[in-house]
């Protein structure tokens, strides 16, 4: 029998796995693919997931992967405005066909047992809780404790009954670009009619593109990938580039549970909800609130209290607050192409409101450090 069975081995439940694995629990770690599959992500590190990633010791590895980024810019033809991160610190831009390996080789490495190509079918119940989780072969695995790390259409939610229906419904593509020259170390977040697009360096001259389409993947002629392409073909640098994969969809968001636990089960990253999960901070997010559900794991096998349970909700409700700042302004501002151009103008005369607004979305300020003067900056640009 297992401490902890984690189903998903994304950064979220890898991450997990190692925290639990180094405090000396048995933890199996579940993952349906049999390889490094491509996901629709920001792929972008902000320098609070970076300092996860020192914690796991696996951060020499990331940063000889990655790409360095010193913050982001707002772009609403005509108008840029950019903030750089607090302190002089970095993020990282950096493709999930890296960072994924490294970590379940690091989960690995400390004592976790990986299984690839793991489905799992359904919840093993017994009294007052789950007693493990049954595979898609017919293989139960006995666990104290199973966490849902399985992502945006979460099985493990759903079959837990946490599952809370969402009516906003957005879709997003991303895909790698190969441009003729290096860009700026920025996220470059670009507002259209009903979309966004991030553009995140992940390696010399190489970029993930990711859009978010607020009115679901049909609304424009050709689906997807064609609205993917004309997107691109709107920006010049862009346009020049040559498309490295194939474009890969995601969505419907945003997602969300009713809370992120049931008993003995837990859900982390964004299985347990997020507003945009490819926006920029999903990866940051993750591991954050991997450590807290690590601790809140350990606590409940020591003691057999919810309690711990119900501090791991709050702690993760604080940081996916602070990560959702940036995508709630990112979709307020898509959906409305007059207000970006306004919004941006002003975040461009008052670069100190656009730092603050960066700095509680990457975990340096809390939102209630926010001035009514920044809230002015912003909608009328005092």
């Amino acid at each position: 029998m297992f401490d902890a069975a984690i189903v998903g081995a994304g950064p979220a439940g890898a991450a997990t796995a190692i925290h639990l694995a180094r405090r000396g629990m048995r933890v199996v770690l579940l993952e349906r693919t049999q390889g490094d599959r491509r996901k629709a992500c920001g792929e972008g590190i902000f320098p609070r997931g970076l300092e996860e990633l020192r914690r796991l010791e696996v951060h020499p590895a990331v940063d000889s992967l990655g790409a360095p980024l010193t913050g982001v810019r707002f772009n609403a033809a005509p108008y840029q405005a950019t903030a750089t991160f607090g302190g002089g610190s970095l993020a990282l831009g950096m493709q999930r066909t890296d960072l994924d390996p490294l970590l379940r080789r690091r989960a690995v490495e400390v004592g976790a047992e990986l299984r690839l190509g793991a489905s799992v079918r359904s919840l093993v119940r017994g009294p007052g809780r789950f007693t493990g989780v049954e595979t898609e072969d017919g293989e139960r695995i006995e666990a104290a404790v199973i966490v849902g790390a399985d992502g945006l259409r979460s099985r493990i939610r759903w079959l837990a009954g946490l599952d809370r229906p969402q009516h906003r419904r957005r879709y997003g593509i991303s895909a790698h670009l190969q441009l003729p020259r290096p860009v700026d170390p920025l996220v470059d977040i670009h507002f259209h009619d009903d979309a966004e697009v991030y553009v995140t360096p992940v390696g010399p001259a190489t970029v993930n593109v990711a859009m978010l389409f607020r009115r679901g993947m049909r609304s424009s002629s050709g689906g997807p990938t064609a609205a993917f392409r004309g997107l691109i073909q709107s920006h010049a640098l862009l346009a020049a580039g040559t498309l490295l994969d194939v474009p890969v969809a995601a969505g419907p968001f945003p997602a969300a549970s009713r809370r992120p636990w049931r008993d003995n089960l837990l859900l982390v990253g964004d299985a347990a909800g997020f507003v945009d999960a490819i926006s920029g901070e999903g990866i940051s997010t993750s591991l954050l609130s991997a450590r807290a559900c690590a601790d809140a794991v350990v606590r409940y096998l020591d003691s057999d209290l919810e309690r711990s349970f119900e501090r791991y909700a709050r702690q993760r409700g604080g940081l996916a607050r602070n990560a959702d700042l940036l995508a709630h302004l990112s979709l307020v501002l898509s959906s409305r192409p007059w207000l970006a151009r306004h919004s941006v103008r002003n975040l461009m005369r008052q670069p100190e409101t656009f730092r603050r607004l960066l700095g509680v979305s990457a975990g340096d300020l809390r939102v209630a450090d926010l001035r009514p003067r920044d809230l002015l900056a912003l909608t009328v640009g005092v």
